[in-house]
């Protein structure tokens, strides 16, 4: 999990739509086994408006270097693993330097066939949100049966000026019960700071239980209930309990297309200025689907559920994003990726007083292409639409050239 995905994880699901999995369980690595490297990349961007910010003379160009270092141990029935990136860029006009990064590390242990534990925690951290917390998913190592990690992003932080950061940690069981059942087990605590007047600091902590019984080879019945407090610091109002419950359906369509849908309900309780405690119940869904074509993947996924904003406390954030990687030749390869993220609720029964909706779009593209032994070019051309009740619309069109070293082994 990431950022503000504390909600229930996949495993489940994993567990019973990939049967190889389970079998991996059973038969741990005899040794540790090490995979380490780094890519290091620098480049050359121009953009109409990096940071979303209001009134003329918004486009500059830049010079960047970003490097993103991995590693990844596993020895028995256990495994850590951690990755970053830090970015920098050096813009001609108007903006100067920005700084930009983000670090994971997580572990899995197997107690048994039947019991994993895991842990995660991540920092990240942007002077401008929009480009880098939002965009497609990651589909590298993505195996059969499995989804990719999309947390719920707070749409807001993209109408937030000034340096935002987030820090999370997150604690799962998944439990084996019976041959056909699955049970999975998860709490986490987050906060998200904003240097800014326009924005709330606020922490927020989830738990969550899903259960998962195969009807079938190809089907699974899901059931979830997370449960979440938010805290917003040096005010009461925007506190609040969120809780949505979810029941659904698993099911491997093809021998290479697989998805989830679960349907319910997202009820808040949240504290405002005026009138005390408001009470807001919301439809809520969550969807994944996956199809791991012959040379590239394609992935959907999507949700609508009660989450803490920057802007406002507890309100129904609804997010589709799409992911598609795939080998062109034997030296090529092109990345696609869209996301969409709307916060608000109706004009009938706002939770909070000053409450408004807030949406972000993202697209971009990456193609690359080895020229010599660990060394690619790559070209990435993105649009970013920020639409705010409030603040109107800005727009962001951008494209970035440069060349990728990888160092170690590969990921």
């Amino acid at each position: 999990m990431r950022l503000t995905g504390f909600a229930t994880t996949v495993r489940a699901r994993r567990a019973l739509l990939a049967t190889a999995a389970v079998a991996a369980v059973t038969s741990p690595a005899a040794h540790a086994e090490t995979v380490a490297g780094a890519d290091a990349s620098v480049g050359v961007l121009a953009a109409s408006n990096p940071f979303l910010v209001a009134g003329p003379d918004t486009e500059s160009g830049a010079i960047s270097l970003t490097l993103r270092p991995f590693v990844s141990v596993t020895e028995a029935a256990t495994t850590v693993t951690f990755d970053g990136t830090l970015n920098l860029e050096q813009y001609f006009d108007h903006y100067g330097m920005d700084e930009s990064g983000q670090v994971n590390a997580s572990i899995e242990h197997r107690a048994n066939e039947r019991t994993t534990y895991s842990a995660d925690v991540g920092f990240m951290s942007s002077e401008s949100a929009a480009r880098h917390f939002y965009g497609g998913a990651d589909l590298s190592g993505l195996d059969p049966g499995e989804f990719p990690n999309t947390p719920v992003i707070d749409p807001t932080l993209a109408n937030v000026s000034g340096r935002t950061s987030q820090l999370y940690v997150n604690f799962g069981l998944e439990k084996l019960v019976s041959t056909n059942g699955t049970l999975n087990l998860s709490a986490g605590l987050g906060a998200t700071k904003v240097e800014s007047g326009n924005g709330q600091d606020y922490r927020n902590f989830r738990s969550g239980i899903s259960y998962a019984r195969k009807l079938d080879e190809r089907s699974s019945l899901v059931g979830t209930l997370n449960v979440g407090y938010a805290d917003y610091f040096n005010r009461d109002a925007g506190d609040g309990l969120f809780v949505t419950t979810l029941a659904g359906v698993d099911h491997q369509f093809t021998e290479s297309m697989y998805g989830s849908l679960q349907l319910g309900f997202s009820y808040a309780a949240v504290d405002t200025l005026l009138t005390g405690r408001e009470h807001e119940t919301n439809w809520a869904a969550t969807v994944d689907l996956c199809d791991m074509l012959a040379r590239g993947t394609l992935c959907v996924t999507g949700s609508r559920s009660a989450q803490p904003t920057s802007l406002g406390g507890v309100t129904m954030v609804s997010a589709l994003g799409v992911s598609y990687a795939r080998a062109i030749g034997t030296a090529g390869n092109v990345s696609l990726g869209a996301s969409y993220s709307k916060t608000g609720l109706s004009d009938s029964s706002p939770i909070l007083l000053g409450q408004r909706e807030s949406e972000i779009a993202f697209i971009s593209g990456t193609y690359s292409r080895e020229i010599a032994d660990r060394l690619s070019a790559f070209i990435t051309p993105s649009f970013t639409s920020n639409d705010d009740e409030f603040a109107g619309q800005e727009e962001n069109y951008e494209v970035q050239l440069g060349i990728t070293y990888h160092f170690g082994k590969a990921p």
